[in-house]
């Protein structure tokens, strides 16, 4: 009898260990649900009631708490039964989990239906017998990870349309081998190249005729210092239509930098300029040529400039006339002559000034 007892208070003691180490287990798996970092719920297998939720949880689908826990799953996620029901049916049978990941879903959040990107997991927990009993549902919203995303996409996109219809000549390099991601129209008429010919190359590659122009130490500048670098009127060879050609540009090179301050490309903005430059120095050879006609005539010549007839130009023998020593250049036609103010000569020349036709006798 005494035996029979021992064994009666054994047999209590270990049925009830059990189950405060069952409480005290559930107490424990309770608390890493409420503190999980990640959003967390508990179903019952059998009844579908949502029997526990965590606060991170509730964040993420935008419902109250009374309107999740203890309430029926499907009642409460109506707007998703009809995508998600039978999978979580599947994991309550088989007991295998399903998860799915970065998946857009339509949930109505503060009753407003918009759209999340979740990872969610529906996980199996099974008793000693292999039944599963419960399901928890892990979530992680990655809604403003995608919407980065997307940002960053539209910005790339809008980068692209603008750098496309940009009246001067733009394009981005990557990398250290300065490998074209975008170029416009503009880029490809100036290098006399197709977008096959450069597009995702090495600039060095596709034009090798850059190489020993000092174009790469400059880009390599950029990179190094984070300083842009800007020039007007720069002389480049370019291999154009089969044949070498000398031209001039104005250009500047900007770094581009990501997120995190790093530079990570040069966006190449530039014009040519070859046509101006070269009216430029025909003007001014032209301008020499008079300069050394005038100078070497054998008679008087004096150019003026404006109504004040300011004088640009006299040779020696007009400075020898006027007898008024050789600083001349600079100085108006009445400071060097007043006394011809009022006499006919002055007037002709006004008259040319302003383009009047002047007939003038030469005796």
């Amino acid at each position: 009898i005494a035996y029979g007892f021992n064994g009666t208070v054994e047999d209590v003691t270990a049925k009830s260990n059990a189950r405060r180490l069952t409480a005290l287990n559930e107490a424990i798996n309770k608390n890493i649900v409420l503190e999980a970092p990640i959003g967390i719920c508990l179903i019952n297998a059998a009844t579908l009631i949502t029997e526990n939720v965590n606060d991170r949880f509730i964040e993420i689908v935008g419902k109250e708490r009374d309107e999740i826990d203890q309430k029926p799953y499907w009642e409460t996620f109506a707007e998703a039964k009809d995508i998600y029901e039978k999978e979580l049916e599947h994991v309550i049978a088989t007991g295998l989990p399903f998860s799915i990941t970065g998946a857009e879903v339509f949930l109505l959040r503060n009753r407003i239906s918009e759209p999340v990107f979740i990872t969610f997991y529906y996980s199996p927990l099974k008793n000693e017998d292999g039944k599963v009993v419960k399901i928890a549902v892990w979530v992680i919203d990655h809604t403003a990870e995608i919407a980065a995303q997307h940002k960053i996409a539209e910005s790339d996109a809008n980068l692209k349309l603008m750098i496309s219809q940009a009246p001067i000549a733009i394009s981005i390099l990557r990398g250290s081998d300065y490998v074209v991601e975008i170029v416009n129209n503009n880029t490809l008429a100036l290098w006399g190249r197709t977008e096959e010919e450069v597009l995702n190359k090495s600039v060095f590659d596709s034009m090798p005729e850059l190489q020993n122009q000092g174009i790469k130490k400059i880009l390599d500048d950029v990179v190094s210092t984070g300083l842009r670098y800007s020039a007007n009127e720069l002389e480049i060879v370019l291999l154009r239509k089969d044949r070498e050609e000398t031209i001039y540009v104005n250009f500047s090179y900007e770094p581009l930098y990501d997120a995190h301050d790093t530079i990570t490309g040069i966006m190449c903005i530039g014009f040519e300029v070859t046509e101006q430059v070269y009216v430029r120095k025909k003007a001014i050879e032209n301008e020499q040529s008079i300069r050394s006609l005038v100078e070497s005539a054998p008679f008087p010549i004096a150019v003026y400039k404006g109504k004040e007839m300011e004088i640009t130009l006299a040779n020696q023998s007009i400075i020898d006339a006027w007898g008024k020593g050789n600083d001349v250049i600079g100085k108006t036609y009445t400071e060097i002559l007043p006394e011809l103010r009022d006499q006919e000569i002055f007037k002709q020349i006004e008259s040319v000034l302003n383009k009047d036709k002047v007939s003038v006798k030469i005796k």
